[in-house]
């Protein structure tokens, strides 16, 4: 389940993994995460959004800043 989807009570599935710190380029933490579950559409646009804006990811209850 795409957990951004999930936190707007939106049931979909998740079809990619996401890095929540991005790697850039660090293959550590490319390879051991720590990852999320998210749908194509949310990857695409939610999480680049956050992560232009300085936010990525979620806070420690799981919870995507607006």
């Amino acid at each position: 389940m795409c957990r951004f989807c999930k936190q707007k009570g939106i049931i979909k599935e998740a079809d990619t993994v996401d890095h929540i710190t991005p790697h850039k380029g660090n293959m550590k933490l490319f390879f051991t995460g720590p990852f999320q579950s998210l749908c194509k559409e949310c990857h695409s646009s939610t999480k680049q959004r956050l992560e232009k804006s300085g936010e990525f990811g979620c806070d420690v209850d799981g919870i995507v800043p607006n």
